[in-house]
């Protein structure tokens, strides 16, 4: 890897260079005009900071020959020798600062990382240069016990999620985490709720055994209601409570009289 490495830096030496051994994979459609831009720019490894430092060091040596020969009266040692390297310092610095700009671009701005690195591949290919593996672009592998990678792994369980005939199965992914089957028990209804619905939209009307059927469904709402406020006051006596009982037992009798009475008659017809 140290070979390949050094290769790099001293083949894509300056923007020229680089642009000419990349010329063929950008003919070839192999990368992009701004990915071809962003290698002259960000592969050179120096010529960034060689350009700001040599502009400083020259500012330096202006000061330095100013200050010791054409000044007058002449400087002393002291400011010259403080402020003469300091425009090369700042060079420098900002040299730096343009070279770190540009490969980072070049890290996170490519239009197709895999691509550049196949060119990259290419230009070596073409140049005997040593064998290794190229990589552009900053590609992040989860940890096992990284949370965000656990949201990843929840969110794609969810997505094999399939429902059908009120089923829910939750495939298995092959991770540590069991498959869950999920039994949705759809509400059906009675026989009896789906002749009564047949009924009414057959006569258009309610029939007289729903309107009887739905009174004594209110009463017994009512009466239930009743009782809950009489219990949860503590004024009902035993004997409230026994006639209560009584008129339940009585009203389910009724109750299957009439569902009876309802079956003749269907069956009659």
């Amino acid at each position: 890897m140290a070979d390949l490495r050094s290769w790099l830096l001293n083949t894509f030496d300056s923007p020229e260079k680089t642009g000419e051994l990349l010329q063929p994979d950008l003919d070839a459609g192999l990368i992009s005009y701004h990915d071809f831009q962003l290698a002259k720019e960000g592969l050179p490894p120096q010529d960034t900071l060689n350009r700001w430092f040599a502009a400083g060091a020259v500012v330096s040596a202006g000061l330095f020959a100013y200050g010791r020969f054409l000044r007058v009266p002449r400087a002393p040692p002291q400011f010259y020798g403080m402020t003469a390297p300091l425009p090369a310092f700042v060079g420098g610095s900002i040299g730096l600062y343009k070279e770190f700009q540009a490969k980072r671009r070049l890290a996170t701005e490519l239009d197709n990382p895999d691509a550049f690195a196949k060119a990259i591949l290419n230009v070596r290919d073409r140049l005997h240069g040593p064998p290794g593996r190229i990589q552009f672009g900053r590609r992040r592998v989860p940890s096992e016990w990284d949370d965000s990678s656990k949201q990843t792994q929840t969110e794609s369980e969810v997505e094999n999620v399939v429902q059908s005939d009120g089923v829910m199965h939750v495939s298995d992914s092959g991770e540590p985490f069991p498959s869950l089957v999920c039994f949705l028990s759809p509400v059906e209804d009675s026989r009896w709720s789906e002749i009564r619905r047949a009924n009414a939209q057959q006569s258009g009307r309610m029939t007289s055994w729903d309107a009887l059927r739905r009174q004594q469904h209110n009463v017994e709402h009512r009466r239930a209601a009743t009782s809950e406020v009489k219990s949860s006051s503590g004024s009902s006596s035993p004997t409230e409570l026994d006639k209560d009982q009584e008129r339940v037992v009585e009203q389910a009798k009724f109750d299957a009289m009439i569902e009876a009475e309802r079956k003749l008659a269907a069956d009659g017809k």
